[in-house]
């Protein structure tokens, strides 16, 4: 229940992974319980139980869509490099040639999990590869090979290291618990290359030492150009590995290697003691809010006006209402302190993403995508209810990031076919943001108008002819991005969802398309308790509403004019205003027509005002009253369904008028 309405809060997210793990182990695997029996078979997928297999494809979905992997067995054989090759391809479009449209892809094929930061995840993720993998070694080879099932359960379990490195890991907050116990498991390699025999015989396996050699040699070099907690206690070690190394020449190839390698360690601690300065990442729980569980934005006490006469120590704030007194005043104080706490937290991450933005660890701008984004991620983590976050995330990923590629903004012909796919990748990517940050704040307008402007732009498949161009947009475009308002102004009902609406539809499906548009806004747009303005009209500030006040006239003769119709429109406008009416709720003011009393009340204070003057100032009141009755008769009698000759003739008799 905690995880439905917080899905992005890592830390109970890997309680709950463990806790599945525990449940889905077997006699003699690592988290189970008890001693095993004598005579046990190994352990093997075909022993589970059904309450394990759905333990299991629960563990398994966590791991899908927390970390965006779908190799659960670690069966790929994925690099750090083969990944950035395959990221930097991921979503482009093509007619033809087998290549995906970026916007048919989901959110997590695109942008991976929003939990590929989390490092305790993904050592919970290589554990479950390691396990399974142990399984199925035990189904493919008989319990005498063990070298080939140890090569086995090495393979693979080197293969999810490395995809959790690829998709996060390397970059995430905690990231030297990641790189640590990768290189623990390739140290312990050495172990494995030694067996005996039942006779006593010792067989040393020396390829697999020269691979350990080389791929400890490799890791050292990789990991000590990142910055991160122990980063001196790493470069430490792989200068005594370097030194360790026998050999002719050994001592002018550990030399030459430390020296070339040095400068990365010093710049990556160098980036690691500033990023400290700037972000207190050693203390990222407090400073941060990393771990927090996602909060709506703080809302102000329910007695605004109230409130802010206490806040202000103003007039009229009784004992009861002073803070320390459990009234008023103790609510504006918490709501004060919870504001200012919020707006900390989230001056800081701005702070945090800025900083990260600008590169500082000389990244590839493949490699600074990766990191911006897991800074992102972190981000929504811990505010994904408040909708500027996923906004700015989104403009990033169109505005912004880079890719890999040379050949963008060129000005050939290929240059520019490259440029739309690109844009058209990048919207994909900020059209998935927002549609996950839909998903979290679903009555957010800004989120819905931001990604009605990205459908209309990019949005939709490019056409055959090219109208659409290369990047899409055009017509289908404005089609996806009409669908889009329209669902959310059918679910969240406001003047604003119907007015981007309409004019939408105006753009692309004409006058009359615009016109239903608003005859649907008409009828379902309906007043509410805080549209009416009726305590403003009560006398002596006590807040009585007066019914005859100028709002209760506008409803009430607007609506006796829907009811009744017009000669142009005849009786459509009766019927559905009958319609709405039903059950006491009354439309909006959603018209163009003004209401019959404004012409005769400015007429009235015209003529008041000449009263008393001579005859001939007082035959001119009389004549500027009636032109003004006129006029505001004339004005009246405008409506959107009269032909345009007629609203241009009116137009010049109320000139004439005036």
């Amino acid at each position: 229940a905690l995880l439905k309405h917080f899905p992005y809060a890592a830390s109970y997210v890997v309680s709950m992974a463990e806790i599945l793990l525990g449940q889905t182990a077997l006699p003699g695997e690592d988290g189970s319980i008890g001693a095993v029996p004598a005579g046990f078979p190994p352990p093997h997928e075909g022993m589970l139980t059904d309450r394990q297999r759905k333990c299991q494809e629960k563990l398994e979905k966590i791991f899908t869509v927390g970390l965006g992997v779908t190799d659960l067995d670690g069966t790929a054989e994925i690099t750090a490099e083969a990944v950035g090759t395959a990221a930097s391809a991921q979503g482009d479009d093509e007619d033809g040639g087998g290549i995906i449209d970026p916007f048919t892809q989901s959110s997590t094929k695109l942008l991976g999990g929003i939990l590929s930061p989390s490092a305790e995840l993904w050592l919970l993720y290589v554990r479950y590869v390691t396990r399974r993998s142990t399984r199925i070694a035990n189904m493919q080879y008989p319990p005498d090979q063990i070298s080939s099932k140890a090569e086995l359960i090495r393979t693979r379990t080197t293969t999810a290291y490395e995809t959790a490195l690829s998709r996060g890991g390397a970059y995430c907050l905690n990231n030297h618990l990641v790189w640590g116990a990768y290189l623990s498991f390739v140290k312990n390699w050495e172990s494995q290359a030694t067996s005996t025999a039942a006779d006593g015989t010792v067989t040393t396996d020396h390829a697999l030492l020269q691979k350990r050699l080389s791929h400890l040699r490799r890791l050292y070099q990789r990991l000590v150009g990142h910055p991160m907690t122990g980063l001196d206690q790493y470069w430490a070690e792989y200068e005594q590995y370097e030194k360790n190394q026998g050999g002719t020449g050994a001592e002018q190839l550990a030399a030459a290697l430390i020296a070339e390698h040095q400068p990365r360690y010093q710049h990556a601690r160098s980036v690691y003691l500033e990023r400290n300065r700037v972000c207190d990442l050693r203390n990222a729980s407090t400073s941060l809010g990393v771990g927090r569980l996602a909060c709506p934005p703080v809302e102000p006490p329910a007695d605004g006006a109230s409130s802010t006469a206490v806040a202000e120590g103003g007039v009229g704030a009784g004992a009861e209402d002073a803070p320390g007194a459990g009234g008023e005043g103790d609510k504006v104080a918490e709501y004060e302190t919870a504001l200012e706490e919020e707006l900390t937290l989230l001056s800081r991450w701005t702070t945090r993403v800025s900083y990260e933005r600008t590169n500082p660890e000389r990244l590839t701008p493949g490699d600074l995508n990766s990191r911006v984004r897991a800074v992102f991620k972190e981000y929504v983590a811990c505010f994904h209810r408040h909708p500027e976050v996923w906004d700015g995330w989104s403009a990033w990923e169109l505005l912004h990031s880079s890719s890999s590629s040379s050949s963008d903004g060129g000005g050939s012909g290929a240059g520019k076919k490259l440029t739309g796919k690109i844009m058209r990748k990048r919207a994909a990517m900020a059209d998935a943001v927002l549609g996950l940050g839909m998903e979290n704040v679903p009555s957010c307008a800004l989120l819905v108008i931001q990604r009605a402007g990205v459908l209309e732009r990019y949005g939709g498949k490019a056409s055959a002819d090219g109208s659409s161009g290369e990047g899409g947009g055009g017509a289908a475009g404005g089609e996806a991005a009409i669908d889009l308002l329209s669902k959310y102004a059918t679910d969240h009902p406001t003047t604003l969802s119907y007015v981007c609406l309409q004019r939408m539809v105006r753009k692309y499906k004409g006058v009359s398309a615009a016109r239903a548009v608003f005859s649907r806004a008409r009828r379902e747009l309906k007043i509410r308790a805080e549209d009416c303005v009726e305590e403003m009209a009560g006398t002596g500030g006590d807040g009585a509403a007066d019914d005859d006040g100028p709002a209760a006239n506008v409803v009430t003769e607007n609506e006796e004019g829907d009811k009744a119709g017009d000669s142009k429109v005849g009786g459509k406008k009766a019927g559905a205003s009958a319609a709405d009416t039903t059950g006491g709720a009354s439309r909006r003011m959603v018209t163009t027509r003004f209401d019959p009393s404004v012409g005769s009340a400015f007429a009235a204070a015209e003529a008041g005002a000449g009263a008393g003057a001579g005859a001939e100032a007082e035959t001119g009141a009389e004549a500027e009253a009636a032109a003004v009755l006129a006029a505001g008769e004339l004005i009246q009698s405008l409506t959107f369904a009269q032909p345009q000759s007629i609203l241009q003739q009116t137009l010049q008799q109320l000139l004439g008028m005036i």
